[in-house]
C-alpha cells in the first residue's frame, strides 16, 4: 500500500515538474519522458488485456455492463498524447529556446544595521519602562451595574 502511494506521488510530482519546467522555459524533456512512460504503460495494459488469462478482459464502467480493457487503454491514451503534442508544438519549442518568461530584476540585498536595531530596541524598552514607573494609574472605575433587562417591549 505504501509503495503504491509512493509511486503515485512520484508520478504526480514528475508530471507537475515536467509541466512547470515547460512553462518556466527550463526544458521539455521531463514532460516528454513522463508522457512516453505513460504510453508504454498503456501499451503493456493493452497487451495484458488482449493476451491475458481470459483473452479480452472486461472492466465494469458506469451504466455499461463491461468495457474491454484495450478500449479503456485507448481512451486513456488521450492524456499522454496531449502532453506529447503540447511538448513538441512549435510554440513550446520556441518558448524553451527563448528561455521562458523574463525574470524580474532582483533587489539589492538588505544591509543589516545591528547597532541601529539594538539602539532602537533599547529606546523602546526605556520608553516603556518610563511609562510603567512614572505613569499615573487610571482612576478607580465604578462598580459594574447589576441591572438587567427582563423583558423588552
Amino acid at each position: 500500500m505504501a509503495g503504491t502511494l509512493r509511486r503515485r506521488a512520484g508520478w504526480v510530482v514528475a508530471c507537475a515538474g515536467g509541466g512547470a519546467g515547460l512553462v518556466d522555459g527550463a526544458g521539455r524533456m521531463l514532460l516528454v519522458a513522463v508522457a512516453c512512460g505513460e504510453i508504454a504503460l498503456l501499451v503493456v495494459f493493452c497487451a495484458v488485456g488482449l493476451v491475458g488469462a481470459d483473452g479480452v478482459l472486461l472492466v465494469a464502467v458506469g451504466p455499461l455492463d463491461g468495457a474491454p480493457l484495450p478500449a479503456l487503454a485507448l481512451l486513456g491514451l488521450a492524456v499522454p498524447t496531449g502532453k506529447l503534442l503540447l511538448a513538441t508544438a512549435p510554440s513550446a519549442l520556441a518558448w524553451v529556446a527563448a528561455g521562458g518568461r523574463p525574470r524580474p530584476t532582483r533587489r539589492a540585498p538588505v544591509v543589516e544595521h545591528r547597532v541601529l536595531r539594538g539602539v532602537t530596541l533599547a529606546g523602546i524598552g526605556l520608553a516603556l519602562a518610563a511609562v510603567a514607573v512614572v505613569g499615573v494609574p487610571a482612576a478607580d472605575l465604578p462598580a459594574p451595574s447589576t441591572v438587567a433587562v427582563t423583558d423588552a417591549p
